[in-house]
């Protein structure tokens, strides 16, 4: 009665003036209570705040649209979006809900905690993106292990920034790394899980994520933050800027980022990296916006290398193969630099009540470099006939390389050299990094001319355009509309780039494996080039791909119901020129213009919400897609040749999932089943393979390029998430995941190299029931978190991993594995020792405890807060991931390998953190 007396009393008090429009409501928190001191914005301006029973009140002009947000320092920032018709009196914006902040979310820098793989970096960036507590666990508790949720690549989640896809055209992964340590200008996004619609586009059965930098979607303010952490990189500071509205309705929000680290958790892995943002936004009126956003992160960070066990047990988990010292510096020789700036022009226009119009487009160009030695220079001699030969060429300088190893002088078992052993491991325990004073010595008194050895990247320059519209109706009330359209196009130059000749005076571009010194050429147009740092060489090419998509779906929104359905249409062609005309691929071959790969498809997807009463919801989608394939896995040999794989198909997806929520006010949990699957896969593998039997009987080994194609998957399980309020504040959470992730029939093998002149087809390969390698297909976690009324919070979480699995190589599934070098089948084969060799390796399981502190102090209107992460307390050392080495390919050759007691190629393993920290302390304004 209060409230009805009270909104009485402001209607007849605005009423006498006709063009304002009252504006009420009452804002309760997750368990109906109302709650007071709520701050409301408009325009970045307070112009209301709820009182004690939560009502609030207060007038805008009508006949237009409008944004306000509600905001408090202990609850979640809400953004409501309402149209106030012509000459109406007053708009009922009804109960407004706000859910309590969760300071550690709130203040967490996830990206930060990303891991040297940049293709697992997009988990974390679910945190943001998501309050759902099983995302929430995914991307903090569960990304150390590289999981992934149900066993997808990244490639499956779509990212949007400011409408723009941001997934590279090249694998169809987006690269979170890109606005890494631009948390605050970033901090706005909305997670759209698996296959349910979003407004923006199709997506992918592993959802989308949207990112929004707009800066009226922030709140005024100055924050300077600085960390110290071990893992990726040792210190960070970074700095906000966000104007509020100034003169004439422009808005500006900047940001300035720096992360350094001589080394993190992992030896000699080196990290340096600078971040720019900038956003101006201009309110042309009430209900149009005009904002510019411009981003660049310059990274330059040091990988780190799988090792086989051997090597772990001379070393430890956190050795790294790539480095060496020179001049008591670390350098590491497998350095990723990344440089790609990003502009974005944004318009947004809500055009009346049911009609909003968005459209964007984007520019992003730079480069993107992997470094790398080469160990295989070569000189220009003539014999005594004048005819030009090649001579030259040195060591593997890779410390870990196998006949540097103890295991290579006990490879015999009749008779080992245990000296050579001995001296090799003490060697190893005594250095065991890369030698860069001794390249440095054989380049300059060798006696060549030219360098043995040289230090290059391969190199991509990109140029990406994009432009998207989308356009939102609601034609009629429950119904909604959203359509979008999509043009992107690419030009994508690649090459390799001398970096440093390691005190030598030049580099002969040649081909050093091939006997033939016109087939050796790189670049025929122009034979025995000595390139200079700085110079091309190698191989050149360019890319070229264009995209048109357009999307379209329909929601049904009722109280009980809600219904959607939506359809993608798309269309993808793209092409290679060849700069360099190669000498083993003569003509058009390598030179020019490649044929056009054209592909057209298409998805569907459809969902349905049933809500049994308030409390308990069940929800359905289903998917369909055709899409089409990346460039990543299209071409044979792009650095060399034009060739492109036969009959190459649009791979197919397909997802359903069934889901139960249950909302009571101190219970909440989510179950989950679902079932993925894909056909018409393909991937480019390269490596070095020994015991090919299906070649002439001369050819027995070569450095190959593995096609393989109509790659099947089958992903099932289930997940589980539980939230309990023990008491208030303190709540327990429980997370599971249980899947199942395998091939679900054989794929088909060819192999295509310089050494033999047709691609060879291998047949099946007979991968059905093995296991993806995506990372631990069950993981599971229990935690307590507290949230003190007097700003301070607490998170304890155990973690535990299993069914992960290490890569399997086709190759070795085919029938070259049964045949011998006559090409007959392989006397004394043992069908239970080859079966035991080929058993794929599981990994060891293992757990992890994770402690997350903080606290934040009010200062006037200021805030000054510190947290503290401390993960894997347990310090328990363990693999995330492996992957089995192709060098043996036969049964003999493994057979041989494996009787050994210690193998020289077995599987190769990357291991994951040992005890690590990230302190940050900040101040806001």
């Amino acid at each position: 009665m209060k409230a009805a007396l009270l909104y009485l009393f402001i209607y007849f008090s605005y009423h006498a003036n006709a063009q304002n429009t009252v504006v009420f409501g009452q804002v309760l928190d997750d368990s109906d209570e109302s709650l007071s001191g709520i701050e409301i914005y408009f325009k970045q301006n307070k112009v209301a705040h709820s009182d004690t029973e939560g009502l609030f009140f207060f007038s805008l002009k009508s006949g237009q649209s409008y944004s306000v947000s509600f905001e408090s320092q202990e609850f979640n920032r809400k953004k409501v979006n309402f149209f106030i018709e012509n000459k109406q009196d007053s708009l009922d914006l009804g109960r407004i809900l706000l859910q309590k902040k969760d300071e550690f979310l709130a203040l967490m820098d996830f990206d930060e905690l990303l891991l040297e793989d940049e293709n697992n970096s997009q988990i974390t960036g679910f945190l943001n993106s998501s309050r759902d507590l099983f995302s929430r666990t995914v991307a903090f508790q569960f990304s150390s292990a590289f999981f992934r949720p149900r066993s997808l690549g990244t490639d499956q989640t779509t990212v949007l920034f400011n409408g723009n896809e941001m997934n590279k055209m090249w694998n169809g992964r987006a690269n979170w790394n890109q606005w890494g340590g631009l948390n605050d200008v970033t901090r706005h996004q909305i997670f759209y899980p698996n296959s349910e619609p979003n407004p923006s586009s199709f997506g992918a059965i592993g959802g989308a994520i949207f990112i929004s930098s707009k800066p009226s979607d922030y709140r005024k303010g100055i924050k300077a933050s600085y960390a110290l952490a071990n893992r990726t990189y040792n210190h960070r500071t970074l700095f906000t800027y966000h104007s509020g509205s100034l003169k004439n309705n422009w808005m500006i929000m900047g940001a300035l980022g720096l992360r350094e680290g001589k080394n993190g958790y992992k030896e000699g892995a080196p990290y340096a990296s600078q971040s720019y943002f900038l956003s101006v936004e201009k309110l042309i009126s009430d209900n149009q916006s005009l904002y510019f956003t411009g981003f660049l992160v310059n990274t330059n960070r040091g990988k780190v290398a799988p090792i086989k066990e051997e090597v772990f047990d001379l070393k430890n988990d956190r050795y790294n193969a790539y480095w060496g010292s020179q001049n008591n510096q670390i350098r590491n020789a497998r350095m990723q630099s990344v440089a790609e700036p990003t502009l974005m022009l944004n318009y947004d226009w809500q055009i009346n009540r049911t009609v909003e119009l968005r459209s964007s487009m984007s520019y992003q160009f730079g480069k993107n470099g992997h470094s790398r030695l080469d160990y295989n220079g070569n000189s220009l001699e003539f014999d005594e006939n004048g005819e030009p030969f090649l001579i030259g060429g040195g060591t593997n300088p890779d410390p870990t390389y196998y006949q540097k190893l103890p295991s290579y002088y006990l490879r015999f078992p009749d008779h080992p050299d245990y000296t050579k052993a001995y001296l090799a491991e003490q060697k190893f325990l005594s250095d065991g990094q890369i030698n860069w004073e001794e390249m440095y010595d054989a380049n300059i008194n060798s006696g060549q001319p030219q360098s043995i050895y040289a230090l290059y990247e391969d190199r991509t320059d990109d140029q990406f355009f994009q432009f998207n519209t989308n356009l939102s109706i609601q034609p009629k009330k429950y119904w909604y509309i959203n359509t979008s359209l999509r043009l992107k196009y690419l030009i994508s130059d690649n090459y390799a780039n001398v970096l440093d000749l390691l005190g030598g005076e030049g580099y002969l571009d040649v081909y050093s494996y091939s006997e033939d010194l016109e087939e050796a050429q790189n670049d025929l147009q122009n034979p025995n080039r000595i390139v200079q740092k700085g110079d091309v060489f190698k191989y050149h090419f360019k890319l070229y791909n264009t995209v048109a998509e357009g999307f379209g779906q329909l929601e049904y929104k009722r109280d009980k119901v809600e219904f959607y359905t939506g359809l993608n249409l798309k269309h993808n062609s793209f092409y290679r020129e060849g700069l360099y005309e190669n000498g083993r691929y003569p003509g058009e071959a390598s030179l020019g213009k490649s044929e056009v790969l054209r592909f057209l498809g298409y998805g569907l997807k459809t969902g349905l919400t049933y809500k049994l009463t308030g409390r308990h919801l069940i929800s359905t989608n289903l998917l369909y897609l055709s899409d089409s394939p990346k460039l990543q896995n299209s071409f044979i040999n792009m650095k060399e040749n034009n060739q492109t794989i036969t009959n190459i198909e649009n791979p197919l997806y397909y997802s359903a999932d069934i889901n139960y929520m249950l909302r009571m006010p101190r219970l909440n949990v989510k179950l989950s089943s679902y079932y993925l699957g894909q056909e018409n896969g393909s991937s480019i593998r390269f490596y070095y393979a020994d015991g090919l039997t299906i070649i002439d009987q001369d050819q027995r080994n070569a450095f190959v390029q593995e096609i393989m194609t109509n790659i099947s998957t089958c992903h099932m399980g289930l997940e589980a998430a539980l939230n309990y309020t023990v008491l208030s504040g303190l709540q327990l959470n429980a997370v599971a995941a249980a899947g199942k992730a395998i091939y679900a029939k054989p794929a088909n093998i060819s192999l295509s190299s310089d050494d033999f002149k047709d691609a060879i087809n291998f047949g099946k390969s007979y991968l059905k029931n093995y296991h993806l390698s995506n990372g631990p297909q069950q993981a599971f976690s229990l935690g307590l978190s507290y949230n003190s009324p007097h700003f301070w919070w607490l998170n304890l979480a155990a973690n535990y991993f299993d069914e992960n699995y290490i890569s399997v190589a086709p190759l070795l599934r085919t029938t070259n594995f049964l045949t011998d070098v006559d090409g007959l089948p392989i006397e004394n084969f043992d069908s239970e020792t080859a079966r035991s060799l080929l058993k794929q390796k599981k990994i060891d399981p293992y757990y992890t405890l994770n402690l997350t502190v903080g606290k934040s102090w009010r200062i006037k209107k200021h805030t000054l807060g510190t947290f503290l992460i401390a993960s894997n307390l347990s310090n328990s050392i363990y693999q995330t991931g492996g992957f089995e080495q192709s060098r043996n390919a036969n049964y003999q050759t493994l057979l041989q390998d494996q009787q050994r007691e210690k193998p020289l190629f077995s599987p190769k393993y990357w291991y994951g953190y040992g005890q690590n920290y990230f302190l940050s302390v900040y101040w806001r304004i």
